[in-house]
């Protein structure tokens, strides 16, 4: 379980704003500095966020769910309903700064649980490929 988070950042961001290369590979990366304030407080709600995809503008995070005793205690007892509360909340908070133009937070449907682990299956059998070659 956890949370899942699309945000479409707005037209007037310079791409270069949000890819930078990698000096090894030279490979675009996506560059997080100007939602690192945004994700940090996303965090502090929700558990560790991970970019599971992006594409230009959009990015897409999946949330871990602070669903243990301790962690919903952390949260001042909250329940998953105050959660996702609190996460819109916190989205608003940052949306003018971040410059988000639209976002989507939903919890984690089985559906994407399973096509991660599909996903994640395809990339070790690929390595394993590899370095069976």
């Amino acid at each position: 379980r956890g949370y899942s988070l699309e945000i479409k950042l707005n037209d007037t961001i310079p791409i270069e704003e949000l890819v930078e290369s990698t000096e090894s590979t030279n490979t675009p990366v996506p560059c997080h500095s100007r939602l690192r304030p945004l994700l940090s407080s996303l965090e502090s709600i929700a558990g560790r966020a991970e970019l599971v995809d992006w594409h230009k503008r959009l990015f897409k995070y999946q949330f871990t769910n602070k669903a243990n005793a301790e962690d919903v205690a952390s949260n001042g007892g909250a329940a998953p309903q105050r959660i996702l509360s609190r996460l819109f909340s916190c989205i608003e908070e940052h949306r003018r700064d971040v410059g988000i133009e639209n976002y989507s937070l939903s919890q984690t449907t089985l559906e994407q649980v399973f096509i991660g682990f599909a996903e994640k299956q395809n990339i070790l059998e690929r390595e394993q490929e590899e370095v069976a070659k």
